[in-house]
């Protein structure tokens, strides 16, 4: 039976302050990751819930990162691992064993997946240093993520240290990391097995925002105009491809482009305006279908007893907390972005007990 599994954010809502952390803290003062049910065998789940860290470049010590950007969908795929593991619970496919797991986001940087490791692994919240590890039992058994293949590789050499399997999900622009720079040399040994005639490489950097690095997609954009190349392969994340989709539309500019798998089903891009505009688009996925016991597991999200999920406290504060200043002209600091005010229940203000709420498809 293949099971897919997939992981959640970490940020801790109060209202009517909003504060954003991707480590919180237990009752003894210690780290921890932002899900956690026991079991007898523990398994790791690391995906990003939040599409960049805050300040990143400002750091000056190393302190635990905070996320931003909360994105909807990597948290329906991290219900969708939990429900996954309480349906192989539920059917016994295990005889005599309880599947538990801890989930961290790992805030689309491999630095943050780095330190979840820590998080995963720790005894009293720190990982001794020594020689032989013969004898060390970490309590999770296995880790699945991490999204992306640069966060990926990234924590499969740690958790290769530990003996700790990790399992991946499933012209030429790319990213600028480990998974961005193998993609494109062995597109380009193919390439040139196959004839075919790279007319450019063009470059963005992993840790990406669209206010941030305007210049570098303009740059990029301009290249990709002026080329008389007609394929373009985008090894990218969705938002660095809409970044340059909204480039191509501002300059009516048609190509024929390939999809990598990071960005091939993404939801949002399908659906942004004016995306037929931008010319032909292949690519390749996999698809499942629909499933009525995880509609109904999202119309009921529960923790079990004895578990916790400040994932699923996040979400129910953003779509049930009762706000409506935030859709003011001049919101305050603590009001969440027009993306996220999109999933405000339109009854907010009806509920007295936002986290007892329940009203999803």
């Amino acid at each position: 039976m293949a099971v897919v599994l997939w992981t959640l954010l970490l940020w801790v809502i109060c209202l009517p302050v909003l504060v954003s952390g991707c480590d919180v803290m237990d009752h003894e003062g210690s780290r921890v990751c932002g899900a956690r049910v026991p079991g007898d065998v523990m398994v790791g789940l690391m995906l990003p819930c939040h599409g960049s860290i805050q300040n990143l470049t400002a750091r000056t010590r190393p302190e635990s990162y905070q996320c931003s950007d909360f994105a909807l969908v990597p948290f329906v795929r991290s219900l969708a691992a939990i429900h996954a593991i309480e349906e192989v619970n539920a059917a016994g496919v295990l005889p005599g064993i309880h599947l538990g797991y801890v989930m961290c986001d790992t805030c689309s940087h491999s630095s943050k997946a780095l330190q979840n490791v820590e998080l995963m692994l720790s005894h009293n919240s720190s990982i001794h240093t020594q020689c032989d590890y013969t004898d060390y039992r970490p309590e999770v058994k296995a880790v699945l993520g991490a999204r992306y293949s640069e966060t990926s590789i990234s924590v499969a050499k740690l958790l290769s240290v530990y003996m700790i399997p990790l399992l991946e999900l499933g012209g030429v622009v790319y990213r600028d990391d480990d998974y961005g720079k193998a993609a494109l040399q062995s597109f380009l040994q193919d390439a040139q097995r196959a004839n075919v005639c790279v007319a450019y490489q063009e470059v963005l950097p992993f840790q990406f925002h669209p206010q941030h690095n305007a210049a570098e997609v303009q740059r990029v954009a301009r290249q990709i105009c002026s080329s008389s190349a007609q394929v373009v392969l985008l090894l990218l994340k969705p938002e660095q491809v809409m970044a340059i989709f909204i480039e191509m539309i501002k300059t009516n500019t048609k190509k024929i482009w390939i999809a990598s798998d990071s960005w091939a089903s993404n939801g949002p891009l399908a659906q942004m305006e004016g995306i037929n505009k931008v010319g032909d688009i292949l690519g390749f996925m996999f698809i499942s279908g629909k499933s009525k016991s995880f509609d109904n597991y999202l119309r009921n999200l529960s923790v079990p007893p004895g578990g916790y999920n400040h994932f699923i406290e996040e979400y129910k504060n953003l779509r049930f907390n009762c706000t409506p200043e935030c859709f003011q002209n001049n919101t305050p600091s603590y009001c969440p972005s027009n993306d996220l005010l999109k999933i405000k229940s339109p009854k907010a203000c009806e509920f007295t007990d936002p986290q007892a709420q329940n009203d999803d498809t």
